[in-house]
């Protein structure tokens, strides 16, 4: 009888233990990438075009961008695409377009690749510069719209704005000029409205203009008005108080009617 109930209390006792024990899983997010068709002109004349497929292969949704470092003799520069935010399984397209200013020859290239706040190095290489870029004529535009992220832009002619000049540690990158608008990207450390970007006006593949980005939006015209409304009223309210003094002592005879403008209202007019 004593042997038969040991097993029992044996099996009893171990299913205890078990349903008191919790299994724990582990499960790492995990961030990748993939990149295919990397593409690049081992020679240019004004444009060098990078472009690439990134495909996210992470456990988590990520955000990527390109990122070049362009070496000019002493100087180095550095470009980026735009921000690509991919899901896990998802892939984009994304191009570095550069315009080497004022330079000719071999320019060596470290391409990189940034996301979750990691940085991978992709590919180095280099590509020749045939003709000197220099800069063109000043190009007028109106910012319509701005925020810490992006602003709206409109100018008149031009397929593409490149970014030529920016402020220090600003991450910009191309953006195309679709019925005369464009919306011009920035990643800011500390954003500062005062501030404005340089960008190559492109056309057919060839720089046509510059253009200097203001990040802050301008009024319009009846912004404007608005905005001086009390000026523009208390001018006006001076100019008709001198007026009616004009005419007052026009009319009492203290001033010389030769000495005054032929202004004359109809309500005041005098009576021969």
């Amino acid at each position: 009888m004593v042997r038969a109930a040991l097993p029992l209390a044996f099996l009893i006792l171990l299913t205890g233990l078990t349903a008191g024990l919790s299994l724990t899983v582990d499960l790492t997010e995990v961030t990748d990438h993939r990149l295919r068709d990397i593409q690049y002109s081992e020679e240019i004349s004004t444009v060098q075009n990078i472009n690439t497929s990134i495909e996210n292969i992470g456990s988590i949704g990520c955000t990527y961008r390109l990122k070049a470092e362009f070496q000019e003799g002493n100087e180095t520069i550095e470009r980026f695409s735009s921000p690509e935010p991919l899901w896990q399984g998802a892939n984009t397209r994304a191009e570095i377009l550069y315009i080497p200013m004022n330079y000719t020859g071999m320019i060596d290239t470290n391409l990189s690749i940034t996301y979750c706040g990691q940085e991978k190095p992709v590919e180095n290489f280099s590509f020749n510069v045939t003709e000197k870029t220099l800069p063109q004529q000043e190009m007028d535009s109106r910012t319509v719209e701005a925020s810490e992220r992006s602003a709206k832009v409109e100018l008149e002619e031009g397929e593409l704005l490149v970014p030529e000049e920016e402020p220090s540690y600003w991450k910009t990158s191309t953006s195309e000029i679709i019925n005369g608008t464009a919306t011009v990207e920035y990643d800011a450390p500390i954003f500062d409205s005062s501030e404005t970007i340089t960008y190559s006006v492109v056309e057919d593949n060839e720089v046509i203009g510059r253009t200097e980005v203001q990040l802050e939006a301008e009024p319009t015209l009846m912004e404007e008005l608005k905005n001086r409304k009390a000026e523009i009223l208390g001018m006006l309210l001076g100019l008709s108080v001198l007026f009616n003094v004009l005419l007052y002592l026009r009319h009492r005879g203290l001033l010389d009617k030769e000495k005054l403008p032929d202004y004359e209202l109809p309500s005041l007019k005098r009576e021969e």
